[in-house]
């Protein structure tokens, strides 16, 4: 990715012509010499409030999405979020948190080695006696970006991306990469029963509780083929080996009030258990595998930088007024802010630096079932025991079943790097 032997840092062209024009500037204005990277692209086109978000093929889905309803916003400190209580989503949706979801994207990817774990390669790249082109849904794309790498990629698969937000691009390059607006709390996904060959969500946990969680693996059940696969991939939050600052004002007083809202903040080390207990009428999971990586914050070279940039710009976004819950289910009258402020957080960063503080990544993966449990039962078959496994440091080479992607090089990384030192303000 990049050369290596150019005289200046380049910014991977996967960033840069899906970055806002506010974050093009910014980085432009830091490496004059980068301008080229940034002209107006021919295929990206942000979504507004205005546009309307495409549809899937009507060959894919008869149900009704829920993009018709549009969503109402709130603007609060220069950042738009979603204006609804009883949705757990504390994260603005613009244009700033568009940029974070790109960069935390080649973050993920850079650690893991792979933009998926799944052993769905070869599925992908099809193959002349397939009937149908495979198919693949992202809940939760955000920026679409995980959407577009793979779209690129995989020419011969079709590629869905959702979300309640509409984030990601409204036009884009790839014939085979689609967009759809929609809110995954409504009873049902606008897609028809075994729709997919592979189904991908990332960093959905914290605006699940457990409840819709267990009843939204249900409904991926449903649109998921016998044998497609499931990929889930999240953070525990809870920051290891953390400072006294960060203890007591992250992994205690913020989880505290994120949890009035019945957020678990470890569903993510739950969820192979939560997919070997999922047996609905469309079937179950089976061969679930969970994966780790440990990732430094502020330590460890060029990923740890970054890591830790990307959780300064989260905690930053957080929605300022969000009104916490009572046991009761009604607002408090208090806030979800913790007194983050700028002076606290550099505070917290320099902890993470002097503890070797980390985050704890996960990728969960499964199998559902080739059919139903009563066609099972009624031919005498049994499912596998599903087997579970950790996979820990960064730098243990992980058995994947998709090809590895080669790290980036340190002049991609001092590029971005300088994005997000420019980006945080």
């Amino acid at each position: 990715m990049g050369n290596s032997h150019s005289q200046e840092p380049t910014v991977p062209s996967a960033i840069a012509s899906h970055l806002s024009n506010k974050a093009k500037t910014k980085l432009s204005e830091q490496k004059p010499g980068l301008k080229h990277l940034f002209l107006p692209s021919m295929h990206t086109k942000r979504v507004t409030n205005g546009d309307s978000a495409p549809s899937p093929p009507a060959t894919l889905s008869s149900r009704t999405s829920s993009s018709s309803s549009p969503i109402e916003y709130v603007t609060l400190n220069g950042r738009r979020y979603i204006n609804k209580t009883e949705y757990q989503y504390l994260l603005p949706c613009d244009e700033d948190e568009s940029d974070r979801l790109i960069v935390l994207h080649y973050l993920l990817k850079d650690a893991f080695g792979t933009n998926f774990v799944s052993p769905v390669s070869s599925l992908l790249k099809g193959s002349i006696d397939q009937v149908e082109r495979p198919k693949v849904l992202d809940i939760g794309t955000g920026a679409g970006t995980w959407v577009l790498e793979l779209a690129t990629e995989f020419t011969e698969a079709d590629f869905y991306g959702i979300d309640i937000a509409a984030m990601y691009p409204s036009t884009i390059k790839p014939g085979n990469a689609n967009f759809l607006q929609h809110d995954i709390l409504k009873p049902s996904l606008p897609f028809d029963d075994e729709s997919f060959d592979f189904i991908y969500m990332r960093q959905m946990m914290t605006s699940l509780t457990k409840g819709q969680l267990i009843r939204f693996l249900t409904e991926i059940t449903r649109v998921l083929k016998p044998n497609g696969h499931l990929e889930i991939v999240d953070v525990e939050c809870q920051i290891q080996r953390a400072g006294p600052s960060t203890s007591s004002l992250i992994n205690t007083l913020l989880q505290e009030q994120i949890t009035t809202y019945d957020t678990e903040f470890d569903l993510c080390t739950q969820l192979s258990t939560l997919l070997m207990t999922t047996q609905t009428t469309q079937g179950g999971f089976m061969d679930a595998m969970q994966h780790r990586v440990t990732m430094p914050l502020g330590w460890g070279g060029p990923l740890g930088d970054l890591h830790a940039r990307n959780l300064e710009l989260y905690l930053k976004s957080i929605h300022p007024s969000k009104p916490t819950k009572s046991s009761a289910g009604m607002d408090s009258g208090s806030t979800m802010e913790p007194q983050l402020n700028d002076a606290t957080l550099q505070n917290i960063l320099m902890e993470c630096k002097q503890y070797q503080s980390h985050l704890n990544w996960f990728t969960c993966t499964a199998r559902k079932s080739p059919s139903s449990p009563m066609k099972q039962l009624r031919h005498g078959s049994e499912c596998s025991l599903p087997q579970l496994i950790a996979k820990t440091p960064i730098d243990t080479a992980p058995a994947l079943s998709s090809p590895p992607t080669p790290p980036l090089d340190p002049l991609e990384w001092e590029s971005i790097n300088s994005f997000v030192t420019g980006y945080v303000e």
